[in-house]
């Protein structure tokens, strides 16, 4: 069995529900596979979510990219909602693991979601480290946010679990030698971690 030091968790879709896609198929135009696919390689997200721009220079943008019929106020008062929550489970899931291992969270993420999640749920103050791309100024699945995360860990890469929802996430933490799994929910996560003898 791999010597697991660091669970890295990414946080929407695995740790924190989603509503759906981040831009409502019904203010747009494309499909949801278009516009999940758009948003992956969105200027405005990545400039958002690595800190470079502020909330209304991101809606503005945003609208223009996905060509939404809906005021800008609107649209971030959306994408702020988007996230429905923690799932219930993640707690516990961070719970058992506490003291065995450490933990982390790695999120592509920004300054609107992150002030509402650090305000509904504590349980970012059960891990022991914290690394959120606009406050890093990277993103995944750029390698230099992965090669930053490991120099700050200490940690060989074959000791670093890190569990996304997305596969090319996963496929960049693996090219560097990370154990990488996709893991979508709490039952995802659960199965993932007994597999590797942590639960």
């Amino acid at each position: 069995m791999t010597d697991i030091r660091c669970v890295i968790f990414d946080l929407g879709g695995v740790l924190i529900e989603l509503s759906g896609p981040p831009v409502s198929t019904s203010n747009s135009c494309m499909s949801e596979d278009e516009i999940w696919r758009h948003w992956l390689r969105s200027s405005a997200v990545r400039d958002y979510e690595s800190g470079k721009c502020d909330h209304h220079e991101f809606g503005t943008r945003l609208k223009r990219e996905f060509r939404l019929e809906i005021t800008i106020d609107q649209l971030i008062e959306d994408f702020i909602q988007w996230p429905v929550g923690f799932y219930p489970e993640s707690e516990n899931i961070v719970q058992q693991l506490t003291g065995t291992t450490q933990l982390a969270f790695l999120s592509n993420t920004n300054e609107l979601h992150w002030q509402r999640f650090s305000g509904e749920s504590d349980i970012y103050k059960s891990l022991d480290h914290v690394f959120l791309s606009h406050q890093m100024g990277l993103l995944k699945p750029d390698q230099e946010i992965y090669q930053t995360v490991q120099k700050q860990l200490g940690l060989l890469p074959d000791q670093l679990l890190f569990l996304d929802d997305n596969q090319i996430n996963v496929d960049a933490a693996s090219a560097r030698g990370w154990q990488a799994v996709r893991t979508r929910g709490p039952a995802e996560v659960i199965n993932c971690l007994k597999q590797y003898g942590l639960l």
